[in-house]
This record gives structure tokens, sequence and C-alpha cells, in this order.
């Protein structure tokens, strides 16, 4: 019996496949390997498209870097702290391990400009009314000027007034910034015109600065 079955599975087999039948295999095997290779170059297209993404993105970031450091070593900046008012009206500042001077320069109160171009100069003074007891009422004048060495004049980019109270013990502040062109070789400088007798001699309530855009 058992060779009989072993017989008849051979027969079978041996029997031709309905042509019908064969073609539908062959288009189910070809459909498969188009999508196989369709898969396969899909992929391979998905991949160099990232890579080149991932390349192009990489040296957009080397070329932001690449601009910072210049413009770091370029462009000027500078922090100035402890002001005392001279006879001139002109505010000298304490050079110490507050200072900041980078790409400018500090001489009797005045930041000087080595480069052309638009800053922004900032400002602020600290004073209190209590200076003024038994005094008649007064005026508190701070200016930012710009002087500039070739014919010695002074221009005034900002100011503020204040009118002091007699009798009295507030704490006052005044601030002033702005964005300006300045041009190489300009100078900068705090004026305080006002009763001496008011301002706040702590290092950290007056400073005077500059930074290039």
């Amino acid at each position: 019996m058992a060779d009989t079955g072993v017989e008849l599975d051979r027969l079978v087999a041996a029997v031709p496949q309905n042509p019908d039948e064969q073609q539908k295999d062959d288009k189910l095997a070809q459909t498969l390997l188009f999508v196989l290779l369709t898969v396969v170059l899909y992929g391979i297209a998905a991949q160099a498209f990232f890579i080149n993404l991932l390349y192009h993105r990489e040296l957009a970031v080397s070329r932001l870097n690449n601009r910072s450091e210049q413009d770091g070593r370029i462009r000027g900046f500078a922090h100035l702290t402890g002001g005392s008012v001279q006879e001139n009206e002109v505010m000298l500042w304490h050079i110490n391990n507050l200072t900041v001077l980078s790409g400018m320069a500090y001489k009797d109160g005045r930041l000087e400009v080595q480069e052309e171009g638009f800053y922004y100069v900032y400002s602020k003074v600290c004073f209190s009314d209590h200076g003024l007891w038994n005094q008649s009422p007064e005026f508190f004048h701070h200016f930012v000027m710009k002087s500039a060495d070739l014919h010695g004049n002074h221009y005034t980019l900002m100011q503020s007034q204040k009118e002091l109270r007699v009798n009295s013990s507030d704490l006052n502040n005044s601030f002033l910034g702005g964005f300006f062109h300045l041009h190489k070789g300009d100078g900068i400088f705090v004026r305080i015109r006002t009763n001496l007798n008011i301002l706040q001699y702590n290092v950290s309530e007056h400073f005077f600065g500059a930074f290039m855009m």
C-alpha cells in the first residue's frame, strides 16, 4: 500500500501544470520582484537625501560659527562701572575687575570708537534727594555726549532731567539707552549736572557702556 501511495504522488507531480496557473505565478513573482526593487531603490534615495541634508546642515552651522567667531573679534563693546563726577561735569569710571573693554579704548571718561558702525549706547546713574535737605529745589541733569576729535565739538546723544524734591529721602535712577551710528575716532562720555551731594558712590550704582550691533 505504501508503494502505491508513493507512485500516485509521483504521477500527480508529473502531470503538467495548467498554463493559466503558470502565467499567474509568473506575474505574481514579477510583481513581488518589482515591489522589492522599488523598496530598495526608495531606501537608497531616502538615505542619499538625508545624507545630503545632514551635510548642508553641518556646512551651514560651520559657516555660522565661523561668522560668529569673526564678529566676536571685530565688534567693539565696553562696560564701565563706579563713576565719579569731575569739575567739568564729565564722569570718570573705575578700571577694575568689572571693567569690560574689547575693540574700544577708554581715556579720561571717554570711550573711543575703533570701528564705524551702529552701536547701542547706555548709561545709568543713581542719586538720592536726601542730600538736599534745607536747600532750595534743584534739577538733576544726565547726559550722554559724543565728541569728534576733528573739531572738538560735543553733541548730546541722550539726556534726562528731574526736579529734585527737598526734604526727601527717595532713591532714584536715571537710565539712558539708544542706537547711534558712530564713526572711528568718535568719543562718547557721560555728563552729570547737579548737586554732587545727591550722587550715590557705590561701584554697582553707576555704569556706562556700548556695544556694536
